[in-house]
């Protein structure tokens, strides 16, 4: 039951990004702030982290840097859930390693794609690499830690 709920959470997460991230920054008629491909906001990445909980989103187009983030981590046991959406040019690569620089988990984005994946036994992972070039999408990230206390997945 804990681990359907966890993955509900991280699922639920990303979805709530696809669903509040065209909403950003702009304004409308009806005087509620909208973001629309006219404004000139974006390519700026949103990064929480917090411990046990990683998020990295973005709006991208043409975007190209590499970010290094530091985590918070306290288990080894990880759920990652990466989303792209209107995709049209770039990559992703994303790297996750542990104090060991053993990759813990590693994905590269080239199209459209939802993936989630929970990695346990590698590590408790202390960094994050996210290097985007020429990028144009959405992309949305997410690193939930599991400290339920459960057996390991």
């Amino acid at each position: 039951m804990r681990k359907t709920l966890f993955e509900f959470v991280v699922i639920s997460l990303t979805l709530v990004f696809f669903l509040i991230a065209p909403l950003g920054c702009g304004n409308n008629p009806s005087g509620i702030s909208t973001f629309s491909s006219r404004d000139t906001v974006g390519n700026a990445p949103v990064i929480v982290s917090v411990q046990n909980v990683f998020t990295y989103a973005i709006d991208a187009k043409t975007y190209t840097e590499s970010d290094t983030i530091d985590f918070n981590f306290s288990t080894d046991r990880i759920t990652c859930s990466l989303a792209s959406a209107n995709f049209s040019l770039g990559s992703v690569t994303i790297v996750i390693s542990n104090s060991t620089d053993s990759v813990v988990f590693s994905d590269s984005v080239l199209a459209n794609k939802s993936t989630v994946v929970s990695v346990s036994r590698k590590g408790i992972p202390t960094r994050c690499i996210l290097a985007c070039t020429t990028y144009t999408g959405t992309l949305s990230f997410v690193v939930v830690g599991d400290t339920s206390g459960g057996a390991n997945l």
